[in-house]
């Protein structure tokens, strides 16, 4: 059964069976269609989740990033960040980035007087202790509407990384996407790059994730096309010298499959980068009417730095033990390399069975058991992940959350909710 009518049916089963949720983490008020744990960034002891859903003043889904302090399964909200000018639709928290005492929030809509509806912005906090200020407030200077800036972000230091997803290019190839470097100097956030491909293409998206690390920013083109094989998708890796970005490298799979959309998710860990390619089928000959039809697909590719070069390491294609034999869909990989133990890796997917742990050990990835927060059924975006010492964090958006009025059925559609699955020993 495909996930949409899964979902549809979802409601109507639980009128049949009694509700039993999961342990998860919710903020201390919610409310229908909130979205919370679309996104997540953890840094530390603080947990930022992002609500794009949240109205505030009167202002439909204008959104909000949560702040959370703790660790593993205990987390304890300490405040809510939000405009001081809520605007409907804005998207406000749909992505978050977190580095030390520095939160960047997305608002990928907001309208901008000078750039229109959807040209986007992306506000900067700071923290000190509990004491949370807006910093700055970024917009792209040469933005047009339905640029969507602001739709993907990374942090490193005083470095900061947005993605436009849908920016055009100077000679007007739509939705190419685009990439903006700012450098934090003495509190005042300053362009220092804007980047686009040479061979971009309308409906690349370039930009649509990004990872940074040391000097090296990873960039996303899931829908770029390669010869023979469209929306195959392209991995854009730049250097910094000085003050200057250039392209370095680019990272395709060994065999490159028209329609993988790979790039679709990036992870960044130490010298190992994780890439998702969503579309792809986990069998090499699938057909598209198997994967039409209820096949696997969402492959995870691992790429590990060689000197300045970076190589595939592995192909990964997770098997389902779902006694019902539903599909594996697999959305996002988050790698983490600070364990004693060696790399470890969190596949996440849509249904049932929803994190998949490996853990590399003498350059081989070791596959764990499949494991479910809970015993329910429900069906999980998965998207949102972020490891917290040996817990994994899992955010589900559309999670139904307990009405406070009526304890005996979830009410809150869509309000959201994040749950910690401990890694297996």
């Amino acid at each position: 059964m495909k996930p949409q009518r899964l979902f549809a049916l979802i409601p109507l089963l639980l009128l049949f069976f009694q509700y039993e949720p999961p342990e998860n983490i919710g903020p201390q008020e919610a409310a229908a269609n909130d979205n919370f744990g679309a996104a997540l960034a953890l840094s530390g002891e603080i947990l930022a989740v992002g609500a794009p859903g949240v109205d505030l003043q009167g202002a439909r889904n204008a959104g909000a990033v949560f702040i959370f302090q703790g660790a593993g399964h205990d987390w304890r909200e300490i405040t809510r960040l939000t405009p001081d000018q809520p605007q409907e639709l804005s998207g406000f928290g749909s992505a978050v980035a977190l580095d030390g005492n520095t939160l960047a929030v997305g608002a990928r809509f907001e309208y901008n007087p000078e750039s229109g509806n959807g040209s986007g912005a992306v506000y900067i906090y700071t923290h000190n202790d509990n004491d949370w200020a807006l910093q700055d407030r970024l917009v792209a200077p040469d933005g047009q509407p339905f640029d969507l800036f602001g739709y993907s972000l990374a942090l490193k230091g005083d470095t900061l990384a947005v993605g436009a997803r849908a920016a055009n290019t100077p000679d007007g190839r739509r939705d190419s996407g685009a990439v903006y470097l700012y450098q934090r100097s003495q509190g005042t956030w300053l362009l220092q790059a804007r980047l686009l491909p040479a061979d971009a293409g309308a409906n690349d998206h370039f930009g649509e994730v990004l990872a940074l690390g040391e000097n090296e920013l990873f960039a996303s083109a899931p829908e770029h096309d390669a010869p023979q094989a469209s929306n195959s998708g392209i991995i854009y890796v730049y250097r910094r010298q000085g003050q200057v970005w250039t392209e370095s490298d680019r990272l395709r799979s060994e065999s490159v499959r028209p329609g993988a959309h790979f790039g679709a998710r990036l992870s960044l860990g130490g010298d190992l980068l994780s890439v998702v390619a969503s579309q792809e089928a986990h069998a090499e000959n699938a057909s598209a009417r198997a994967i039409l039809y209820g096949g696997d697909f969402g492959v995870v590719y691992v790429f590990q730095r060689q000197g300045e070069q970076w190589r595939q390491q592995a192909r990964l294609a997770p098997n389902s033990q779902d006694p019902q034999n539903n599909p594996v869909l697999l959305v996002n990989a988050v790698v983490d390399s600070e364990t004693n133990g060696g790399a470890r890796l969190a596949i996440t997917s849509y249904g049932r069975i929803t994190f998949f742990p490996y853990q590399l050990r003498d350059q081989e990835w070791q596959a764990f058991e499949p494991v479910t927060p809970g015993e329910m059924f429900y069906l999980s975006e998965g998207q949102a992940t972020a490891f917290s010492g040996d817990t994994v964090l899992l955010g589900n958006r559309f999670f139904a959350r307990d009405d406070p009025l009526d304890q005996n059925m979830p009410q809150l559609d869509s309000a959201g909710a994040i749950f910690p699955v401990d890694w297996p020993e």
